[in-house]
């Protein structure tokens, strides 16, 4: 379907949703939220799950309809920003339709409805919603694939009509999102991943915005946020994201209080994002470990595998800077092609202007031409041709001769014989 036509689809379905008669809804339950905040009606069919104390989320896959609870002095529309700068990455070819104003428990709100494929590919349509009560802050997201919308309209409309924010209620919880799962099993993070088959894998640059990475030929650019603060690419079966966001000591205590600990708040971010793509909840979670500044921690949902990389960097008013990549791919072909998604999300940069302190410098870190790129806990090294330009992706310890016919080095089989690279990117 062209895209102006979705877009005009997308508008005659959304309208309709909202202007459905009440009378035409199928019979359902009613949801409270456990802290007396605020109810919902769940339609028949359909399941309502806490994701963590202040995220609740109503499901009849593949459509999703998840509510967030905020303590933030942020108006509506800011409260559909900030929601969007976490989501967007993790959507393909997002455009922004339409954004108005509405009216959600009797009062005014703020809506935004995007196209786009969501994180399974499929071409969906999201919509999001932010309203405020005081100091507190709500968000209705829905995401809804577009061949689905008409049957599922009725139930959408019920969800969105039948909200109600209390007029007091339990404060957002200041407890952390806790990620329950048992162990994946003694090996640690990372090393549970594929071998880079011998002779390496030849990689591009991509680029986008102030964003770049380094990929194989089929990875494409799938999202990218205003001023470097988010990157993502994807193969279809495997992803990699980067975001880099700035968590003041009053955003935390406000509206994301998971995050006084930057670990909890990664896990609980996993979960979102695993959850709002329709992969299910959190099985599986290994150890983290540690490497230097960098955490590093793994996750298995029903069917899909998440390494979770990040850093978090104090900042002089409080809070801190948070460094996040992701790699996710297929769980039965993670053995096979995990490493390759792993190296795409650890190769991305982004130049953002975020500061944390006088000493540290987030948006240059790492990087540059001509440093060394050998992954330790891999073992994995870019190195280039230097009469082609072109890159590889090689396994130091199936790929490094050190007796080669100019010396120890990578080497590659060209028709004219073998040709020793130069470790590192070309300038």
């Amino acid at each position: 379907m062209p895209r102006k036509l979705v877009f005009c689809f997308l508008l005659g379905v959304i309208t309709a949703s909202v202007g459905m008669s009440a009378h035409s809804q199928s019979r359902s339950n009613l949801f409270r939220d456990k802290q007396n905040r605020f109810t919902v009606s769940v339609p028949q069919g359909w399941t309502a799950a806490p994701l963590d104390d202040n995220t609740v989320q109503v499901a009849s896959p593949p459509a999703y309809v998840t509510i967030f609870a905020l303590r933030t002095g942020a108006d509506a529309q800011a409260i559909v920003s900030q929601l969007m700068a976490q989501i967007g990455p993790q959507w393909q070819d997002l455009e922004q339709v339409r954004a108005d104003q509405t009216t959600v428990s009797d009062r005014p709100a703020y809506s935004v409805v995007y196209s786009g494929a969501n994180p399974k590919g499929v071409r969906s349509a999201l919509r999001i919603i932010g309203l405020t009560l005081g100091n507190d802050g709500y968000a209705l997201m829905f995401s809804v694939p577009v061949d689905r919308f008409d049957a599922l309209k009725p139930a959408l409309d019920r969800i969105e009509r039948s909200f109600s924010v209390a007029k007091t209620g339990g404060a957002v919880s200041a407890g952390p999102a806790q990620v329950t799962a048992p162990r994946l099993g003694s090996k640690p993070p990372v090393q549970q991943a594929a071998k880079i088959p011998r002779g390496g894998v030849p990689v591009h640059p991509v680029r986008a915005g102030y964003c770049n990475a380094m990929a194989p030929a089929d990875w494409k650019v799938t999202g990218v946020l205003p001023d470097g603060k988010g990157f993502s690419l994807s193969n279809g079966d495997f992803s990699a994201a980067y975001t880099i966001e700035g968590l003041t000591a009053e955003f935390i205590q406000m509206g994301r209080p998971a995050c006084a600990d930057p670990r909890v708040c990664v896990q609980s971010k996993v979960a979102e994002i695993a959850q709002m793509s329709g992969q299910g909840p959190i099985l599986q979670a290994s150890q983290i470990q540690q490497y230097g500044d960098m955490f590093v921690q793994e996750f298995d949902t029903a069917s899909r595998h998440t390494v979770a990389m990040y850093s978090a960097y104090p900042m002089s008013m409080g809070g801190y800077v948070l460094v996040f990549r992701s790699a996710v791919g297929l769980k039965d072909r993670w053995q096979s092609y995990g490493t390759n998604a792993i190296l795409v999300a650890g190769s991305i940069r982004c130049q953002a202007q975020y500061r944390p302190s006088p000493a540290v410098d987030v948006g240059s870190r790492g990087g540059s031409s001509g440093d060394s790129t050998y992954n330790v806990q891999l073992g994995t090294e870019y190195a280039y041709d230097p009469e082609t330009g072109e890159v590889f992706l090689m396994k130091h310890a199936d790929d490094w001769m050190e007796t080669g016919p100019d010396g120890p080095g990578y080497y590659r089989q060209t028709p004219g014989g073998s040709r020793k690279l130069v470790p590192g990117l070309p300038r």
